[in-house]
Formats: C-alpha cells, structure tokens, sequence
C-alpha cells in the first residue's frame, strides 16, 4: 500500500510539474510567436536547436544514471552525488568550447553570437540544476521537482510578459531564460543541501569512471533524441527563410509540448522499474503505463489531426496558420513518442542502455535521410513527415528489444483504444454543424464510454491517468513494492 501511494504521489507532483510548463507554455508560445513573428520565432528556434545539439557534452547521461544508482543504494547517495557534480563542471568546460567552435564554423551572423551565448548560458545553468533534480528523483521527492518547475516556469513566462510589453527585444527574451535557470539551480542546492543529501567530493576518479562508463549510452541516446527533434529545424534552415522555419517549429513545439505532459508517467515509474526484482513486477508496471499512454495521447492525435486548422491561428496567431497541416503530420508522433518515452525507460531501468542508444540513433540516422528527401519537395512539411516516420521506426526496433523483457504487443489494448478514438472521432465528424465546445466533450464521453465496456481500462491506470492530471484519487495497492 505505501508503494502504491508513493507511486501516486510522485505521478501527481509530475504530472503537475508537466502541466505547469504546458499551462506556461500555451501562454509563452502564443506570446512569442505574435511577438516575434515567423521571422524572429524561426532565429529563436535556429539558435535554440543549435546549441541543444550539442547538450549532450554538459550531461553526457550521467543525470540518469545517478538517479538509477542512488534509488538503488542510498547509503552511497554522497559520493555519488560529490562525482556527478565534480564531473558535471569539467563536461561543461567542453560544452562551452566545442559550442563556440562550431558556432564559428556555422558562421553565424556577427549579431547572432551574443543570443547563442546567453542560450549558452542558461543550458550550463541548467545542466546543473538537473543534476538536483535527478537527486529528487531518486530518492522520489518528486515534490521538490514540482516547487522548481513552478518557480521556474512562472519566470520565464512572467519575465516575457515584461520584454513584450516593453518591446525589449529576443535579447531580452534570452536573458530571462537565464536568469530564471540561476534561480531554478538555487532552489534546488537549497533543498537538496538541507532536505535530501549533501555532496561528499573526492578526489578518486572511479566514480567518474563509472558515471561515464555507464551513462555515455544513456547520453548518447538523450543526444541523438534532442538532435532528432531539432535537426529538421536545423536542416530546413539551410533551404528557407526564417517564416518557412517559423511555421514547422511552431508545430513542432506543440508536438513537443503534449508528449511531455504524458511522459510524466514513464518518468514516474522509472524508479520504480529500476528496483523492479520480478519479472511479473515489471510487466505490471509497463503495462499500466502503456495503457494510460494510449489512453492520453490517442484523443490528443485525433484532436490535433481534426481541429488543427482550428487550434493553430486560435493558439500561435494567424501569422502560422500554414503550421497547421505541420500539425495534422505530427499528431500520430504524439502517441508513438510517448511509447518511446515509456520503452526507452524501461530499458534504461533494465540496463539495456546500449540499445536504448542503438533505437534512438537509427531513428535519427533515418530522420536525417529522410530531411534531406524531403524538405526540397515538401519545404516545411518536410521534416514532419520525417519525423512521423522516424518515430514509427523507432517504437519497432524498440519493441524488439522490450518484447523479451514484457512480452508480446498488448494488441486487445491498442485495438481497443483505436476503436474508441475511432467512435470519437465519429461523433466528432456527425456532429459538425454543431458548436465546437459541445462536439469536443460529446467525443470524450463516447472515447471513456467505449473503453470501460471493451474491460481494458483497470482501476491502476486510471489511477495513473488521474494522476497525471493532478486531480486527488484514493490509491489502490498494486501488490508489490515501488
């Protein structure tokens, strides 16, 4: 019972945390893109994408590795903690050279460099603040994480306000990125230093050994996903305008938004799956999480391939209302990047990081040719559909490698979501003379009516589901402990 609880409450304060930066975000996005333009969204994002490709050099999967580690022995929780840190601050020495030198071979424009290094600036910044949050995971105080993100969200956004207001200008948008980092990363010393565990430095390099030795999959792999997302902002950049980029990435970033929110629910049961000693455990546990995903992000896909012609203007403005058919690529992504999530954590929890890193990067191998394809016939369509395929590509090579660990493919429950998305959006399409704001929740009453009569739907997911959404529901024991 009180792994089942703590299993809720940790998903609760995730998902919270999700839905905070999506709340901030739907209030952010429209903001910059109204505020910038197509032409200065589309720079933010080129900058952005640029110096993300190479945050792997300041991380290099050892935030992962950490919170497996100490979830797993505690009594370590210091030293460990003290090697994560020490070897945080010489990978960020390497970041920050290597990034400048490709940032002069990339040959950006001379008033372009001060942007790249306050972005700069802030993934440092960040860098260490998720090193604390990789403690708080692992001890699962997913409550602290929550307080950080809420602090630090609610800066950004309030601190854009300001720079829109003032017309101040994308320096201006970059320095507050920075400046709510710095106090996201305070917060975190604070109560990682007073609450959780204090780090032990040493001079000793086998922790660092180890961290590496284990983690450079887990990097890599987080590497080749973050250039996966943004390397078709990178390559269209090299064929079009700004706008042309502006319109993909504000799809794009709506695509990124939604399986964020869901992947709350891989993230929370991550450690779980770590200390998973039974094989029956962790197929529970994987099963669950695959229900409640497909529960979430199949109405989300057929929202997004339905209404955004819609949605799109309604959230980013009529400037990006081409975005829109970017949108409709990108919403089967949705459910198949949250699988991912799910799978890729279970592999990581497995200590099967290498494959992790194996699926990841032929998805992006993949993704790259088909830009390359693609975006001379396509243009900003291009790399959606690049995406789409990527994904899809990487859910079955993941699969192979999750399959001997969870067993076969839940087909009733994925049969039994696509019918019921299929009646939603059936009602959907029935009732299309009438207002939008009565055929949304005539669709989702249709969508949970047909899953509870299919008998897939158990009160475990549901529970997991109504966690992520931060309601309060009473926890039901699992069985077994988180």
């Amino acid at each position: 019972m009180r792994g089942s609880r703590r299993l809720f409450r940790n998903s609760v304060a995730l998902a919270i945390s999700n839905g905070w930066t999506i709340v901030a975000s739907v209030a952010f996005v429209p903001l910059m893109t109204r505020y910038l333009g197509p032409d200065g969204y589309g720079l933010y994002s080129e900058i952005y994408s640029f110096v993300m490709l190479f945050a792997l050099l300041n991380v290099f999967g050892t935030n992962a590795i950490l919170t497996r580690e100490v979830a797993r022995t505690k009594e370590n929780a210091s030293l460990l903690f003290g090697h994560a840190l020490a070897l945080r601050l010489a990978m960020n020495g390497v970041f920050i050279v290597v990034l400048l030198a490709a940032a002069v071979l990339h040959s950006f424009p001379h008033g372009v460099f001060p942007l790249l290094l306050l972005c700069t600036l802030e993934s440092v910044l960040r860098s260490f603040a998720n090193t604390f949050t990789a403690m708080f995971r692992a001890f699962e105080k997913m409550g602290y994480e929550l307080l950080t993100t809420v602090v630090d969200r609610t800066l950004w956004v309030a601190g854009v306000i300001v720079v829109v207001v003032a017309d101040l200008g994308l320096g201006a948008i970059f320095a507050v990125f920075v400046a709510s980092a710095l106090v996201q990363l305070v917060m975190s010393v604070v109560l990682c230093w007073r609450y959780l565990s204090r780090p032990r430095l040493s001079t000793q390099t086998a922790g660092w050994r180890f961290l590496l030795r284990e983690g450079w999959p887990v990097g890599a792999a987080q590497w080749l996903r973050q250039a996966s997302e943004r390397v078709g902002v990178v390559q269209l950049a090299a064929h079009a305008d700004s706008a042309t980029v502006g319109f993909f990435s504000g799809a794009n970033r709506v695509f990124q938004l939604t399986y964020t929110l869901v992947a709350s629910i891989s993230t929370a049961l991550y450690p779980a799956m770590s200390a998973a000693e039974e094989r029956t455990r962790l197929q529970r546990l994987v099963a669950i999480g695959l229900r409640a995903l497909l529960m979430m992000t199949l109405p989300a896909a057929a929202f997004y391939m339905v209404y955004a012609p819609w949605f799109v203007p309604w959230l980013l403005g009529e400037e990006f209302h081409l975005a829109a058919r970017a949108l409709q690529i990108l919403a089967p992504a949705v459910v198949l990047a949250a699988v991912n999530s799910l799978l890729s954590d279970l592999l990581r929890a497995s200590e099967r990081q290498r494959y992790d890193l194996l699926c990841v990067g032929c998805a992006l191998m993949v993704n790259f040719g088909l830009n390359a394809l693609f975006i001379p016939r396509l243009g900003y369509l291009g790399p959606a559909l690049a995406t789409l395929i990527a994904q899809l590509f990487q859910s079955g090579l993941a699969w192979i490698g999750a399959r001997r660990l969870v067993g076969r493919l839940p087909w009733r429950t994925l049969g039994a979501s696509l019918l019921a998305t299929a009646a939603m959006v059936g009602v959907w399409r029935l009732a299309d003379s009438l207002p939008l704001l009565l055929r949304l929740p005539m669709g989702l009453v249709v969508y949970g009516t047909a899953l509870l009569v299919s008998g897939e739907v158990d009160r475990r997911t549901l529970r997991l589901v109504v966690g992520m959404l931060g309601w309060r529901a009473t926890p039901v024991d699992e069985g077994g402990k988180a």
